[in-house]
């Protein structure tokens, strides 16, 4: 039996197979520099790259 969730929100389409780590922020204040650098410290490269440098 489904959940409700599942009933609710269902795909429409696959999911992406390329990895998508490309990030936007809004505002570069110390706020928004630390989003930007937590997110980036959590992203794991592939292929035995460097991690990104902020």
């Amino acid at each position: 039996m489904a959940t409700l969730k599942q009933k609710l929100i269902t795909p429409v389409a696959a999911g992406s197979t390329v990895p998508n780590n490309k990030i936007t922020v809004v505002g570069v204040g110390q706020v928004g520099m630390a989003c930007a650098i937590s997110i980036l410290g959590k992203v794991r490269p592939q292929g035995g790259a460097a991690a990104p440098r902020v």
